[in-house]
């Protein structure tokens, strides 16, 4: 029985494991003021920073699984930042990275802003702003074109 519920186990942690790489791997996802209009908090379609780690985790699964269903919408979401360089295209993008409950996997909203300078790797931060697409190389990636980006203490 213990044999059985420790191969359970394993076989968990291995599947949380693969899937904090594949969501790693999809990432598509400002310091203050990132550009034209800030949007009033009453104008947000989407507030991923009231919801639970759960449910936020829960909710941008559903944004990236189903992202048309969320383009023009106003997005408000928290977490820590990070970047990437992607040598095809030789830019680099930006993406607020969301944790779930158990802080074992990640998903990335990536998102653009205006900010001359952008915060270091792994600061909590809250943006704001539309989700749009684009195309590039070929493929459609979808992202926050972020009107505010706040660093939280």
């Amino acid at each position: 029985m213990s044999m059985k519920r420790n191969g359970n186990s394993v076989t968990k942690k291995i599947v949380g494991i693969a899937a904090c790489i594949i969501v790693a791997t999809m990432c598509l996802s400002c310091f203050a003021a990132c550009g034209e209009n800030t949007i009033a908090s009453e104008e947000v379609d989407v507030d991923l920073s009231v919801l639970n780690s759960t449910m936020v985790y829960a909710k941008v699964y559903d944004i990236v699984t189903n992202p048309t269903a969320y383009l023009d919408k106003t997005i408000k979401a928290k977490g820590s930042y990070d970047t990437s360089y992607y040598s095809p295209t030789q830019k680099y993008y930006n993406y607020v990275v969301i944790q779930d409950a158990t802080a074992c996997c990640a998903q990335g909203l990536e998102f653009e802003c205006s900010a001359a300078n952008y915060p270091t790797r792994g600061t909590e931060i809250e943006i704001v702003g539309v989700f749009k697409s684009y195309e590039e190389l070929g493929i459609t990636y979808y992202y926050i074109q972020a009107s505010t980006l706040t660093v939280n203490p």
